[in-house]
């Protein structure tokens, strides 16, 4: 089924160039024929540094489990690579690294004790999308993209600590590493590496970006625990 997903999204990567293409072809021939002008056609390499608000989510496919969502902050580097000298279609790459936070205070069945539960977890992507830009005007653009994204879980830890009402007991305090078959078995152990898709727009304005995204991993992150991402950010153009 993974497999079946992974050439189904690297089909649609390679429909989308020649898509586009046509697509621009027939908007600038309909120009022509009507004696209108063409619209701006921007096809410039470009870099792009931008910060973003990332909300993991963590689906937990088993009986009575809590979902795990993680909130938190990425950093992100991109450069376009221009495909064509007349049309504006581009191959983005880059690096991205994602830190991501979870909470959590389960209801304790006695008023004697609090339990807080708070995970970090840090992960480095690399992208490799196709884009479209649609240039408006020549200092605002709509740039639409769909991609694949190559992750690397890089740390993962969960705190758990208990606090006692009374004060004549020591608060309970313990980390586990997520990546480490000791402390999560083998269903729970974090896998390093996943593969997965995305699809996004971003608008420009001269050097700004503001950019929305979401996509999912093909690659389980745990043993029936699957990911998704929701990215909104800005950035510079430069």
């Amino acid at each position: 089924m993974k497999a079946i997903k992974i050439l189904m999204m690297a089909g649609a990567l390679a429909v989308a160039t020649p898509a586009f293409a046509q697509f621009s072809n027939a908007s600038a021939g309909g120009n022509r024929s009507t004696g209108g002008s063409s619209m701006v056609k921007d096809c410039s390499p470009y870099d792009r540094i931008s910060l973003s608000y990332s909300y993991d989510m963590g689906k937990v496919d088993i009986k009575d489990a809590d979902d795990k969502n993680y909130n938190g902050i990425a950093i992100d580097y991109i450069h376009g690579f221009s495909v064509s000298k007349t049309l504006p279609i581009f191959v983005e790459t880059g690096i991205g690294v994602d830190f991501g936070f979870y909470s959590d205070s389960p209801d304790s069945e006695t008023k004697y004790y609090e339990t807080t539960i708070k995970g970090t977890a840090i992960n480095f992507s690399v992208p490799v999308n196709v884009a479209y830009k649609f240039n408006i005007n020549p200092t605002f653009s709509i740039q639409p993209y769909l991609g694949l994204n190559f992750k690397l879980n890089a740390f993962s830890e969960t705190t758990t600590k208990t606090t006692y009402e009374d004060e004549d007991e020591d608060d309970d305090k313990h980390t586990i590493n997520n990546f480490d078959k000791k402390d999560v078995g083998k269903d729970g152990q974090w896998k390093r590496f996943q593969l997965g898709w995305h699809i996004g727009v971003g608008v420009n304005y001269k050097a700004f970006y503001f950019g929305l995204s979401y996509g999912t991993d093909f690659m389980e992150l745990a043993k029936k625990v699957n990911t998704s991402t929701f990215k909104v950010g800005v950035g510079l153009n430069f």
